[in-house]
């Protein structure tokens, strides 16, 4: 403290409480869920007539009521908004939509997608196609870059104990992407098994659904039934990815050769080591049942120049 004599002093050590009365109210940012989803809750997201927008960030908005003078910011715990090319901050819009033929990721085969968030996600309209799903990095709307493309191919056994021998059961089957808000499933990609992937604020899901006639044809074809062990044997579904010249890193480092992981996901970082985007380990549980969760473990295999 100084004052106009030009008297100083100066002590440390304390500190303030400050309170205040902050009445919340909720809601959800969508009107009706699925089963299985995340459900994020938030103030009310659609601001009275009296408030108009004067900033946005990552994460907050701030308006301004020009009624009552006052400042009023909405923070959340994630990502609400996303930088344009311009530099304008947006809303995230999780819906996915049809692309239109002027679009760069349209020249490629793909047909749906969203780029309207942090990240950019198209996908083709067939699950047998080549890359039918690809995530953008870097917000690209070209597939051809900054991406990681990925295709479901097949469901079988591995068994880790007899030199990772494993077996196909099924090649993935043709199936027509059905589009609803921010997801598309595919349907029997496998026999009983739809696969099915969300448009999220900080992520892209991938839920792979297995009815009970799913369950029927692995009871009738155990892994003992292709010279493999019914006790350490894993149901595995192979999906082939493309990373575009990126490298994989989990805590120990540089990830090298065919390794397995089930501590935890992978990094994608760029030659210069930038994280780019991340592939965590996923769970497995009863869809009934969901309280009981067993993480996935990963095999990443190099063969024959494909991931």
């Amino acid at each position: 403290a100084v004052d106009n004599m030009g008297n100083v002093n100066s002590s440390t050590g304390h500190h303030f409480h400050v309170s205040v009365n902050a009445p919340i109210t909720i809601a959800t940012p969508q009107d009706s869920y699925t089963g299985n989803q995340y459900i994020n809750i938030t103030d009310p997201p659609n601001p009275s007539e009296n408030l108009t927008l004067v900033g946005r960030g990552l994460t907050w908005d701030e308006y301004y009521n020009a009624i009552t003078g006052q400042n009023i910011l909405e923070v959340s715990t994630g990502p609400v908004n996303y930088p344009e090319d311009n530099g304008t901050w947006m809303p995230i819009n999780n819906s996915l939509s049809q692309l239109t033929s002027d679009h760069p990721a349209y020249n490629y085969g793909y047909r749906t997608g969203n780029d309207h968030g942090l990240y950019g996600v198209y996908f083709k309209s067939n699950a047998q196609n080549e890359w039918p799903v690809t995530f953008a990095y870097n917000r690209s709307d070209d597939p051809a870059t900054y991406a990681v493309m990925s295709k479901l191919v097949g469901v079988g056994y591995v068994d880790p104990a007899s030199n990772w021998a494993y077996q196909y059961l099924q090649n993935v089957q043709s199936s027509q992407g059905q589009t609803n808000g921010n997801s598309v499933t595919y349907e029997n990609v496998f026999t009983g098994t739809d696969v099915t992937w969300s448009y999220g604020n900080t992520g892209l899901k991938e839920e792979i659904t297995l009815s009970n006639a799913t369950k029927t044809v692995l009871q009738n074809h155990p892994p003992s039934q292709y010279g493999l062990n019914d006790t350490t044997s894993y149901l595995v579904f192979i999906t082939k990815l493309d990373y575009q010249g990126l490298n994989l890193y989990n805590k120990s480092g540089l990830l090298e050769g065919n390794v397995t992981i089930s501590d935890a996901g992978v990094d994608f970082k760029d030659i210069l080591g930038q994280f780019k985007c991340a592939l965590p380990l996923g769970e497995a549980y009863e869809l009934n049942n969901d309280s009981s969760r067993q993480k996935l473990t990963y095999r990443i295999v190099h063969l024959n120049g494909n991931t």
